[in-house]
């Protein structure tokens, strides 16, 4: 995934309490959604462990603020993915400066502030 001047929708998903089969489907439906969804430059998977599993799931996009409805109802809207996600993830935007610019898009706790739709 080529991501040189382009932005991100970042998906991270709290693995602990997910099934091994759910991820599995999770990663073959996002590896499909990259390859039809306009706009986007592919998706990649990191994993790692900060207090907890985690699964990050970056879609790569030169204009990333227009990919995030699509994901959102591709995948939290989703009756096989949507409840996983809504319970164990955090979504967020980042743009040509990375970190520097990042919008919270999702969190799985509902006290915490995010972006709103325009």
């Amino acid at each position: 995934m080529n991501t040189t001047s382009a932005g991100q929708v970042r998906l991270q998903v709290h693995t602990d309490a997910v099934p091994v089969e759910a991820l599995a489907s999770l990663r073959a439906e996002c590896e499909s959604l990259a390859m039809t969804l306009s706009g986007a430059l592919g998706v990649r998977f990191e994993e790692g462990e900060d207090e907890g599993k985690y699964l990050n799931i970056v879609f790569g996009s030169y204009a990333p603020q227009e990919l995030w409805p699509h994901i959102k109802a591709a995948l939290y809207q989703s009756a096989v993915h949507g409840k996983v996600l809504q319970a164990s993830s955090m979504a967020l935007r980042t743009g040509a400066d990375g970190w520097n610019d990042y919008v919270l898009l999702y969190h799985f706790d509902p006290n915490v502030s995010v972006e709103r739709a325009q």
